[in-house]
C-alpha cells in the first residue's frame, strides 16, 4: 500500500525542484544537460583575435573569470608608459551574439567624462572660461537656464556653483531625481516624473532637466562634499556647446579624438540599447546624456586617448598646467586624509595611477594607468583598458590588476594600428594598408592614426553608405626613409579648398589628388597636397563639361600635360568635373569618362593590348546608372590586375587570396547597386613592378 503521507510531505521540495530545473532564473536559462547535474546555459568564451604563445596564459585567466562571472565576453587593449602598444583581444560575444573584436564599438559608460573633461580644460587652455567661473545665475555660464520653477524658488547656494564643482563631483546638486530620470521611471524607480512636473508636453531635452534640477534644494554647500553626479557632467556638456559656439559633439571631436586619432570614437543615435541587470537601456544613445555616459569607442582608441593624456615625455593633448588639474584632488576638506581621490574625470592614486570605471547603470568598462605600486615584470608601468557589454558590478581595477600581474612577457611584434586595416600588405619591409569603412566625418582622426604609425596615402576615394559617405582609402609605410610631405584635408567647400591650394602653393606644396562627395547638403572634397609634384599644374573643380574640354584641349596639347585626375559628379542631367592636368613621365595616355559598370574589363584588356594600363578610376552616378571615369597611360606593361564587382564580405579575403599571389592594391573605387549593395573596382600591382 502506498505511502501517501509521505508522497504529500515530499511533493512541495519537487515542485521546488522542478522549477528550478527548467525556469530561468535572473534572465540565465537553466538546464539539465546530464543526469543529476543542473549548469548554467552559458556558451563557451572563445578568443576570437590572434593570439600568442606569450600571451596564452593571460587570454585562459580573462576567459575563466568571463565565465565565472557570466560575462558573454569583453575586449582588452594593454599598452606601455611610452606609448607602445602591447595586446589587443577580444573575447567571447555581445549580448547579440556578435563576436567581439579589439576594434569592436562598445559604450564607454563613464570614460565619457573624462572626454568631457578634457574638452573643459581645453576652453580653459584657449581663454574662453576658467574652472573657477560661475555655472548659473545673472551673467553665468548658463544664466540662460533659469531654476524651475523661479530663480527666487532656488536654493541660492545655487549661484555659488563654479565648473571645478561639476568637474570634482562637489556642486551640491541633488542628482538622486533629475539623474537618468527616463531610464529610472522606465525601470520603475519611484521618482518624479520631469515631464510632467514641469509640464512640458514635449520630450525631455538636457536644458529642461537642467532647469528642473536646479530648482531642487542642494545637498551641501558647492565644494563641502562628494556625491557621484552623471548630471554635473551633463551640465558640463551644455557649458562646452555654449562656450565653443558649435555642438558638444563637435568639439570634443575637433579638440580630443581628432588630434589623438581616435577615429572610431562617437556617439550614437537609436541603436539598440545595452542589457543592463536583465532589461533594455538605451542611456549610451540618449541625447541627454552625452557629455556624462554617451561615448562608444573601442580599446584601441582608448589607449590612444591615454597616451595622449600621458605618455612617456608628457601628455599631448594637455598642457602640462591642464594636466595637474586633471590629476590633482578637490579642494579641502573633501579630500583630507585620502588616499586616492577624484580628480578631473579620473580617479587618481597617490603613488601616480589614475583610473576610471563605468556607471552602474550601464555596462562594465575599466581604464587604468597603473602606478609605481603596479609594475610589470620589467619595472615599467602598464595602461590596460577593459571594455564589457553588460554589468555584473565588479571591482574591475582589482580583478584586473591580478590578473595582468601573472604576465612576464608580451609579443614581441603586435600591429599598433590593427584597427585601421581591412586588409594589411607587408612586402619586404614594405607595408600596405587598405580601408574602405571610415565616415567621412571620422576620417580626419583617421589620418592622425595613421601618420603616427608614419604611413602616408597613396589613394583615397569618397563612396555613398548607407549612413552617408564613406572613405575608402590606400596607405604605404617603408622602412627606407621618404622625404615626402603629404598634407590631407577634409570636409573642404569649393571656396575652402581654394584658399588652401593657395596657401600651400606659396610654400611650394602642390595639389596632388582630388576627391570629392556630396555630404547631404553640400558637395565637399578631400584633397592630398604634396612636394613631390611638377610644380607646373593645372587645377580645376566644380567646372562644366564645356569648360573642361575646352581647358582640357589647351592643357594637352599647348602646354604637354597629362589628366592625373578626373572626378564627376553629377546635378541632374548636368555632369560636374574636378580636374587635375600635371607633367609627368607618361608619353602615351587615354581618358574615358562613361563607361559603365559592364564594359570596365573589356575597356581594360583592350587598352593593355596597347600598352597601356588604369592610372585612375572614379564611379559616378549620372541619371539613375553607375558609370567610371578612368584615365589609362603607358606606366606599366605587366603586374597588374583588375578585380571589380567585388562586395565588402569578400574583400578580405580577395586581399588575402592577392597577398600570397604578391599583389598589393593600386586604386580602388566604391560604387553603389540599385540593391544599396556596395561594390568595388580594385587595380592591384604586383609587388616589384616599379609603377
Amino acid at each position: 500500500m502506498a505511502d501517501y503521507g509521505l508522497l504529500h510531505s515530499i511533493r512541495p521540495l519537487w515542485t521546488i525542484l522542478c522549477i528550478f530545473l527548467f525556469i530561468p532564473v535572473n534572465g540565465l536559462a537553466i538546464k539539465r544537460r546530464t543526469p543529476g547535474r543542473v549548469v548554467l546555459d552559458q556558451p563557451d568564451i572563445t578568443v576570437n583575435g590572434k593570439s600568442y604563445t606569450a600571451t596564452g596564459t593571460l587570454d585562459r585567466q580573462i576567459v575563466d573569470f568571463l565565465t565565472k562571472h557570466r560575462y558573454s565576453g569583453c575586449t582588452v587593449g594593454v599598452g606601455k608608459q611610452d606609448g607602445t602598444l602591447l595586446y589587443t583581444q577580444g573575447y567571447g560575444k555581445t549580448q547579440d551574439g556578435a563576436r567581439l573584436q579589439s576594434s569592436s564599438l562598445l559604450p564607454a559608460s563613464s570614460i565619457s567624462k573624462l572626454l568631457t573633461a578634457i574638452g573643459v580644460l581645453k576652453l580653459v587652455e584657449e581663454g574662453r572660461l576658467t574652472l573657477s567661473d560661475f555655472v548659473f545665475g545673472n551673467g553665468a555660464l548658463l544664466g540662460h537656464l533659469t531654476p524651475f520653477p523661479s530663480n527666487k524658488a532656488a536654493d541660492q547656494r545655487l549661484f555659488d556653483i563654479r565648473v571645478i564643482h561639476l568637474l570634482h563631483h562637489t556642486s551640491g546638486l541633488r542628482g538622486y531625481v533629475t539623474d537618468l530620470n527616463d531610464v529610472k521611471l522606465m525601470r520603475g524607480h519611484k521618482v518624479q516624473n520631469i515631464t510632467d512636473e514641469m509640464h512640458l508636453g514635449k520630450p525631455l531635452t538636457i536644458g529642461d532637466v537642467i532647469r528642473y534640477s536646479c530648482g531642487q534644494p542642494l545637498v551641501s554647500d558647492p565644494g563641502r562634499e562628494f556625491a557621484y553626479s552623471n548630471l554635473g557632467y551633463d551640465i558640463l556638456g551644455e557649458i562646452i556647446a555654449q562656450r565653443s559656439g558649435v555642438a558638444y559633439e563637435e568639439f570634443i571631436t575637433r579638440a580630443v579624438l581628432e588630434p589623438l586619432g581616435m577615429w572610431k570614437t562617437t556617439t550614437l543615435s537609436g541603436a539598440a540599447g545595452n542589457m543592463v541587470d536583465g532589461g533594455p537601456v538605451d542611456i549610451s544613445t540618449s541625447s541627454i546624456y552625452r557629455s556624462s555616459l554617451g561615448w562608444h569607442s573601442t580599446v584601441h582608441d582608448l589607449i590612444r586617448l591615454m597616451n595622449g593624456i600621458q605618455g612617456q615625455e608628457g601628455g599631448k593633448i594637455l598642457s602640462p598646467g591642464s594636466l595637474q588639474a586633471l590629476m590633482a584632488p578637490p579642494a579641502s576638506p573633501v579630500s583630507e586624509h585620502r588616499d586616492q581621490w577624484y580628480g578631473i574625470g579620473v580617479h587618481v592614486g597617490n603613488d601616480g595611477s589614475w583610473w576610471q570605471v563605468g556607471d552602474h547603470h550601464t555596462n562594465e568598462v575599466l581604464l587604468y594607468q597603473s602606478g609605481n605600486r603596479n609594475i610589470d615584470s620589467s619595472g615599467e608601468r602598464q595602461k590596460w583598458v577593459v571594455l564589457l557589454p553588460e554589468n555584473r558590478h565588479r571591482n574591475l581595477r582589482n580583478d584586473f590588476v591580478k590578473i595582468f600581474r601573472t604576465v612576464v612577457d608580451w609579443p614581441s611584434s603586435h600591429d599598433p594600428i590593427g584597427d585601421c586595416a581591412d586588409a594589411y600588405f607587408d612586402n619586404c619591409g614594405d607595408h600596405y594598408l587598405l580601408n574602405t569603412r571610415v565616415p567621412v566625418n571620422h576620417f580626419r582622426a583617421f589620418i592622425t592614426s595613421m601618420s603616427q604609425a608614419n604611413f602616408t596615402p597613396t589613394w583615397i576615394d569618397v563612396h555613398q553608405g548607407v549612413d552617408g559617405p564613406l572613405v575608402s582609402s590606400i596607405w604605404h609605410n617603408s622602412n627606407a626613409s621618404s622625404s615626402e610631405n603629404n598634407i590631407v584635408e577634409v570636409n573642404l567647400t569649393s571656396d575652402a579648398l581654394r584658399k588652401r591650394a593657395d596657401e600651400l602653393l606659396s610654400q611650394r606644396i602642390h595639389l596632388q589628388f582630388i576627391a570629392p562627395y556630396f555630404d547631404g547638403r553640400h558637395y565637399k572634397f578631400i584633397a592630398v597636397f604634396g612636394d613631390t609634384a611638377s610644380g607646373f599644374q593645372k587645377v580645376g573643380w566644380e567646372t562644366t563639361e564645356d569648360i573642361y574640354d575646352k581647358s582640357s584641349k589647351f592643357f594637352t596639347e599647348e602646354l604637354s600635360l597629362v589628366p592625373t585626375v578626373k572626378a564627376i559628379h553629377s546635378e541632374g542631367e548636368r555632369k560636374i568635373v574636378s580636374f587635375i592636368f600635371d607633367r609627368t613621365n607618361t608619353t602615351s595616355w587615354k581618358m574615358f569618362d562613361e563607361v559603365p559598370v559592364e564594359n570596365v574589363r573589356s575597356l581594360t584588356l583592350a587598352m593593355a593590348k596597347e600598352g597601356r594600363t588604369m592610372v585612375y578610376a572614379k564611379s559616378y552616378d549620372f541619371l539613375d546608372e553607375v558609370y567610371f571615369s578612368t584615365i589609362f597611360a603607358n606606366v606599366h606593361k605587366s603586374g597588374m590586375q583588375l578585380d571589380f564587382e567585388i562586395d565588402q564580405g569578400s574583400l578580405i579575403e580577395r586581399s588575402r587570396i592577392m597577398q600570397g599571389k604578391n599583389f598589393r592594391p593600386q586604386l580602388i573605387t566604391g560604387y553603389s547597386e540599385g540593391n544599396g549593395t556596395t561594390k568595388f573596382l580594385i587595380l592591384w600591382t604586383r609587388v616589384g613592378v616599379t609603377p
